[in-house]
């Protein structure tokens, strides 16, 4: 349960995958607008508004590119993991979101 609420791991993570992905502008996460710092973190997080990543139908019926999507989340795992040796552990649609114009956000790193 500790490990769970440790946020200066759960920013630490966050800040590894913000690295990752910050060239490409496909992927973003909820502490990218602020930035990241171990006191306080919660409090510091971006609200990121999106729509869950399963939620197929909304994504589709909204105009989202699903196939666009699927790619540029393949491409961060396996950019993510091959690359800089960091692996998201809890990709589930409850920590996935698409934002608009296909941008995938990201919940939850602990």
């Amino acid at each position: 349960m500790k490990k769970e609420l440790d946020f200066k791991s759960e920013a630490y993570n966050m800040r590894r995958l913000l690295r990752i992905s910050a060239d490409d502008g496909h992927h973003t996460c909820s502490g990218s607008l602020h930035g990241i710092e171990y006191a306080g973190v919660s409090s510091r997080w971006k609200f990121l508004d999106g729509i869950n990543i399963s939620n197929t139908q909304k994504l589709t019926d909204e105009g989202y590119n699903l196939k666009l999507i699927a790619m540029r989340g393949a491409i961060l795992g396996f950019k993510s993991t091959f690359q800089f040796g960091f692996f998201h552990a809890d990709p589930h649609p409850g920590n996935l979101i698409v934002l608009p114009e296909n941008v995938i956000g990201l919940l939850d790193y602990g």
